[in-house]
């Protein structure tokens, strides 16, 4: 099985969110831009983000912050998300189980996937950080997936484009393809990943092949 993580794999939405996290963040008094929030949050479930916002500003957000946040967010994804480049073609060709185990709520997910018009290639196979105790970098969400999927840990394959979600999927036990973008390829090997170029280079890994039921 493919296990695929969400943002900024299967939606080029991480842009779009770090831009809002850091705009809002900037406007409570501590200057971000989006380069430095996509270091910093790239990856993470939004309780965690807000716990690190939080420790930086020395104060509780005001009320109402995370829900400024979605709000700003589900906008940005109506006027500008698109897929990434070159996943499409990807998803067209598998042909074994696969699912989505992101740091994102389903909310989030279910509205992108509704903009982008992606959410048949999964079905009912999305799975979410908010499901289990801890987000990425542990491993809980990727071991979730496998179990409510009905497949072995040891026969699934993650992507990936963050040096937490590539982590996690290592301490779930899984072997792992991590995107270039965000991070760069001596990062995503550093941290445990096979590093692809672009989605379609995933075509040419015989393990994804075997793990995407195409021999």
């Amino acid at each position: 099985m493919v296990i695929f993580d969400f943002d900024g794999v299967i939606v080029d939405s991480e842009r779009l969110a770090n831009a809002v996290l850091a705009r809002m963040v900037s406007a409570l008094g501590r200057p971000m831009d989006a380069a430095e929030a996509a270091r910093r949050f790239t990856g993470k479930v939004t309780r965690d983000c807000l716990d690190l916002i939080e420790r930086d500003l020395g104060v509780a957000l005001p009320p109402g912050f995370a829900a400024d946040y979605e709000d700003a967010i589900t906008a940005a994804y109506d006027a500008e998300l698109v897929p990434v480049d070159g996943i499409v073609p990807v998803l067209d060709t598998l042909r074994g189980p696969r699912c989505i185990a992101s740091g994102s709520s389903h909310p989030r997910i279910a509205h992108a996937l509704r903009v982008v018009g992606l959410g048949h290639h999964f079905g009912g196979a999305v799975f979410s950080a908010e499901e289990v105790p801890r987000g990425k970098p542990a491993p809980d969400v990727f071991l979730h997936a496998a179990a409510r999927m009905g497949i072995e840990a040891a026969r699934c394959v993650v992507v990936e484009d963050s040096i937490t979600g590539v982590t996690g999927a290592r301490a779930a036990g899984m072997p792992v393809f991590g995107l270039v973008g965000t991070f760069g390829a001596d990062e995503l090997a550093a941290a445990g990943a096979r590093p692809v170029a672009a989605p379609g280079d995933l075509l040419r890994e015989p393990l994804f092949r075997a793990a995407a039921g195409l021999g």
